[in-house]
């Protein structure tokens, strides 16, 4: 699963890339903060996020996103190196 944040036509969103193309999972999984949230949720999210990458037809190219930074804001480590 490729996941990613990108804008498409002005609007940011999250989602995953799927061959050629990127399903939207924002609003069809909108209790999920976008890609950290997803990576942080337990396993039954990421059962409903797979599933839906199965049974969902490409929302719209990937050449027609505008990748943005996987996660946006990432949360810094408090290990020191």
């Amino acid at each position: 699963m490729k996941l990613i944040t990108y804008t498409y036509q002005g609007a940011s969103t999250w989602g995953a890339v799927v061959g050629d193309g990127v399903i939207e999972l924002g609003s069809r999984l909108p209790a999920v903060a976008g890609v950290a949230g997803l990576l942080g949720a337990g396993t039954a999210t990421f059962a409903a996020a797979r599933s839906l990458l199965e049974q969902t037809p490409a929302d719209y190219p990937q050449s027609a996103v505008a990748l943005l930074r996987p996660v946006p804001h990432p949360r810094r480590s408090s290990a020191s190196a």
